[in-house]
């Protein structure tokens, strides 16, 4: 009472029916049973984890926009499946960004609503790998709201699973929620192609441009097809690496200690892809100098009025070079109580200060490339 159908067409819909066949003859065909062949991709041959959105009276997934894919669907109950034969489906290709558009649908007013968008880049059945939140609105919305999704260079070819999950007030809990409040779950096909692999090489040639006492400015050559670009650095002895990203082929380190060596690398970033970190070059920032405290007060002409003072102070000084500069106050304790940082160019210069200190005796500290001054303050 069984029978095995060979040479059937993958990813092809049939029916069978089945009859009886006695001595006496045979009997009628039973219903007609429908059954698909696998071979149709990751999308329809895979079973993904089941999720709905358990009350969408007011609130559903009216409108997606990818590529090819231009479906208005209205409510549907919590779960749309655009999967099957027919459905909206669109390519992507890998090492590109492609717009999508999604729309709320509301009944009796607007909600504000959260979109998210996972694909099964690598097509092993689920949605939890790196990158598979291919869009997160970021917000809520109350209307249509744009943005970009990216097919990775290793996302793998043939058609696989996009799932659009929208949540009322807040964002999904994940692709696989069993069930959400006010909200709406819809599941699309896509077709990943190979796409054109973007000149995403190594960045060479780091070099340090410049230095402060604080800070450290690193160029590299532009790397072709690059969108932006990862800096890593850290100071020599650690491990852990601080990270920072840079729109271009140069970046100012900021914040760090004076006359101290760092290790830095770069990495381009493209579309769908990156490259490898470049070789560590190292960089110092600059040293104090010896300059006497009185021939940096002359060079620097430091004034301070009043003194004392009751709310503001007003710093005079000059520099022959364009530089950072620190200026501390501490109480009597030599406690730090303000602290101030500020990159200025050759010149004469009055900064105003407005620290909030009780009345007492304080400490006023510049900290200059060649050296650091120091006075003290009343506060009345």
């Amino acid at each position: 009472n069984n029978l095995l159908l060979a040479g059937l067409t993958e990813c092809t819909n049939y029916e069978v029916q089945v009859q009886t066949v006695c001595d006496t003859g045979a009997t009628d065909f039973t219903l007609p049973i429908a059954f698909t062949t696998l071979g149709c991709g990751a999308c329809r041959d895979i079973s993904y984890c089941p999720t709905a959105g358990g009350d969408t009276e007011y609130e559903w997934i009216e409108n997606v926009q990818i590529g090819f894919i231009n479906n208005t669907s209205g409510n549907d109950g919590g779960y749309g499946d655009f999967t099957g034969d027919g459905g909206p489906t669109t390519e992507l290709l890998t090492f590109t960004s492609n717009p999508i558009s999604l729309t709320p649908g509301f009944s009796g007013g607007t909600y504000p609503e959260w979109f998210v968008v996972y694909i099964d880049f690598n097509q092993d059945g689920d949605f939890g790998d790196t990158g598979e939140k291919a869009f997160d609105s970021g917000m809520t919305v109350i209307s249509t709201i744009t943005g970009n999704i990216v097919v990775p260079g290793t996302a793998a070819i043939g058609s696989t699973r996009m799932r659009v999950v929208m949540r009322w007030n807040s964002s999904p809990a994940g692709p696989c929620a069993a069930t959400f409040n006010n909200g709406e779950v819809e599941d699309y096909c896509v077709s990943i192609n190979a796409g054109i692999a973007p000149n995403c090489a190594v960045p060479i040639n780091l070099a340090q441009t410049d230095s402060t006492l604080t800070s450290a400015t690193i160029a590299w050559e532009t790397v072709g097809d690059a969108g932006d670009y990862s800096l890593q650095y850290r100071k020599v002895g650690l491990t852990a690496w601080n990270t920072l990203p840079s729109p271009t082929n140069s970046l100012t380190l900021p914040n760090l200690e004076t006359c101290e060596d760092y290790e830095v690398r770069v990495r381009a970033n493209c579309t769908g892809t990156f490259s490898d970190y470049s070789s560590s070059i190292f960089v110092k920032t600059s040293c104090l100098t010896n300059v006497s405290e009185s021939d940096l007060a002359a060079k620097l002409g430091l004034s301070i009025s009043p003194n004392p003072f009751t709310d503001d102070i007003q710093l005079g000084f000059r520099l022959d070079r364009a530089q950072s500069i620190t200026i501390e106050l501490t109480d009597a304790l030599g406690r730090s109580v303000y602290l101030s940082q500020q990159d200025l160019p050759a010149g004469t210069h009055q900064l105003k200060l407005s620290p909030t200190l009780v009345p007492g005796v304080y400490g006023l500290k510049l900290k200059a490339e060649d050296g650091q001054l120091s006075q003290k303050l009343v506060r009345r």
